[in-house]
């Protein structure tokens, strides 16, 4: 049998194992001012004797210390065991307790009706660190914007199919008001918020879409006009949701503007481009900046770059009225 110790000399982390028979591998001294913050690094040290899922070896609140990154004050130091291997790492707190804490959650419904924004999520939390609370677990977007939504937390992961049928629903309703006032950025991501001894940790909200073409996570999922903004819901290319708030462009107002955008002209007029796209060989590129209406954030740039290229045909489209 063998045991693993873990110490702190100063600037020096020690892992040992200690066993009968001592190996060259069985000692790691580790130079705390040489490591990245919120980097998990593997040792060499291993313990397969009693192997152990995720368990936590050592755990230090550090108040300050200088990495090569400069001076880092309130972080972590941690060393964990997973099924007999040892890592360790400095680690902002928040990150910290995101190691041991897992957000499992899949989006059945988003978007916006009657001036809300409205979602349906399968979701729970794991917390494997039985000594620390998870509550206040909450649907964020920013400080202004925020509601409590119910979501259990376990000790461990469960089959999918228990988690489908356990009724782990979380639904949303957050009014858009709250996003219309100047304190509220134009761009923000939607956040599953818990707080953790006091410590809020941030758990992005997304839908990836498998075969889907990530380019397209641009578009938005969702939209609405709601008090004189346009509000879009789109994704990020890691599939992360955005909300976007803008004032509404004079063109947006037009019934010719609307009957275009519209979801069934869009629909047809996309199906109808694609096929055919797909019917021709002929290759062209299309340029063009918000509503057709300027030429002046670098697309025109690129177009005549592409253009000069001579790689099939280029179009700049803009408004005659621009």
């Amino acid at each position: 049998m063998s045991k693993v110790t873990i110490n702190r000399e100063g600037n020096k982390l020690i892992i040992e194992n200690h066993r009968i028979v001592k190996r060259m591998r069985d000692r790691e001294e580790v130079d705390l001012t040489t490591l990245l913050l919120n980097k998990r690094i593997s040792s060499y040290v291993a313990n397969y004797d009693r192997p152990f899922s995720n368990r936590v070896l050592y755990w230090e609140d550090l108040e300050e210390i200088t990495t090569v990154e400069g001076i880092q004050k309130n972080v972590v130091l941690i060393v964990t065991e997973n099924e007999g291997m040892m890592r360790y790492g400095l680690f902002e707190r928040e990150n910290a307790y995101k190691q041991f804490i897992k957000h499992t959650y899949r989006v059945l419904n988003i978007g916006f009706r009657f001036g809300k924004l409205h979602a349906t999520i399968m979701s729970y939390m794991v917390n494997t660190l039985s000594d620390e609370k998870v509550d206040n677990i909450r649907f964020y977007i920013d400080e202004n914007n925020q509601c409590p939504v119910k979501i259990k937390v376990y000790p461990k992961p469960m089959p999918k199919l228990k988690a489908v049928l356990g009724g782990h629903i979380a639904r949303v309703s957050l009014p858009l008001d709250g996003l219309l006032n100047d304190e509220t950025q134009l761009t923000n991501n939607l956040n599953i918020v818990a707080d953790v001894n006091g410590v809020p940790i941030e758990f992005r909200v997304g839908k990836k879409q498998l075969g889907y073409d990530t380019n397209k996570y641009f578009a938005p999922y969702d939209s609405c006009y709601y008090k004189g903004y346009a509000i879009h819901l789109r994704r990020t290319d890691r599939g992360n949701f955005v909300i976007v708030k803008r004032p509404i462009e004079e063109v947006e107002k037009t019934a010719r503007f609307r009957f275009f955008e519209s979801k069934p002209v869009s629909f047809l007029l996309y199906n109808f481009g694609k096929f055919i796209k797909d019917k021709s060989s002929k290759k062209v590129s299309l340029f063009y900046e918000k509503f057709s209406s300027k030429a002046e954030e670098g697309t025109f740039e690129l177009f005549k770059t592409v253009r000069d290229k001579k790689k099939g045909e280029c179009y700049f489209i803009i408004d005659e009225n621009s």
